[in-house]
Order: structure tokens, then sequence, then C-alpha cells
């Protein structure tokens, strides 16, 4: 409870008391063209894909370690997490349906609790964007299967990735690289 207060803290300490009326309808994931997906294991990653730019890292040797390769659940909240650290001012004052393909971190997000510490931490770090972005965010689960485009980034599969997407920009943007040290706060 006490790590919650610290995100309403956070979040107050940066508000500047305006709020902007949020859009009536819900856009998917789809519409908006962003789509996130992470691969267990080493030698892989997580994918991000938002309007032809992408983000994409394998995950440190030290995850491994500390057994974080084996939480699929938490893997596969980092992503949206990430997505919305990197492009959330590109999402202000919208709903958002948010397709996953794992159902743990459908239901997760949209109790926005977790019995996991772990997960909790980006839970807070997801609630924190929201806020700070305007965004209602709900999710739904999707199969594995159509998930192609993020699913190659976090695959590393890049000739994949090139065939499903050839409009995507070259490299990832140095503004859309990932840290993965970015909920570090």
């Amino acid at each position: 409870m006490r790590e919650d207060i610290k995100v309403w803290t956070s979040f107050l300490e940066q508000y500047n008391g305006v709020t902007v009326m949020i859009d009536s309808l819900w856009t998917s994931n789809d519409m908006l063209e962003l789509f996130t997906d992470s691969a267990g294991g080493q030698n892989k990653g997580f994918g991000i894909y938002f309007q032809g730019k992408w983000a994409q890292s394998c995950w440190p040797k030290e995850w491994a370690e500390h057994d974080l390769l084996k939480d699929i659940t938490y893997l596969e909240l980092f992503p949206v997490v990430i997505s919305l650290h990197i492009w959330g001012v590109h999402l202000k004052n919208k709903r958002i349906i948010f397709y996953v393909d794992n159902q743990a971190v459908v239901t997760i997000i949209n109790k926005r609790t977790s019995e996991s510490n772990r997960v909790m931490s980006l839970m807070r770090n997801l609630v924190f964007s929201t806020l700070k972005y305007n965004i209602v965010l709900k999710a739904e689960h999707i199969p594995g299967k159509i998930n192609t485009i993020a699913d190659s980034l976090s695959r590393c599969d890049f000739q994949r990735f090139r065939n499903l997407c050839p409009e995507a920009d070259q490299v990832q943007d140095s503004n859309s690289r990932p840290s993965l040290d970015v909920l570090e706060n």
C-alpha cells in the first residue's frame, strides 16, 4: 500500500491541475497500430511496434540469474508498460483497448492488481503512465498466433518483421530505444 501511495504522490507532484476531456469512444491498440509481445528464454526479449516505429531488446543476462525469464506474466506486461513510457505522449486522452496474448496479464491490467510484488511494480508504472497521459486502459485477450508483428521483434526475427512490416522504420529511433532500467524510479 505504501508503494501505491508513492505513485499517487509522484503523480500529484507533477500534476498541473488541468484535466482534458478524454475521448468518448474506445480505440483498440490494433487501430492505433500499437502491438507488444514478449518471448521468454535466453536470446529472446520483447518487441513493441507503433505506427512504423519500433522498439526491441533482448532480456539482460542478469534477469535469468534472478529467474525473471521464467515469469511470463512479468515478461508479457513489461512491453505494455514500456510502450506507454516511450509513446504515451501520442496516446494522450484516449480510451484504449489493449489486446494481449496472455490471459493473466489481461486480468491484471483490468483489475489493476496482482499478488506478485514483482508484477505490481510494473502495474504501478502502468498506472502512473495512464494518470500522466490521461489514458483509460482495459485489456482483452487475443490468440498469440495473430500477434505476429510484435512476436517477430520479441524473437529477434528481423527478417520476418521486415516481411510483415516493410514500411517500418529501418532502425529504432534513438528516442524509442527501450531502456530496461527505465522503471527503476
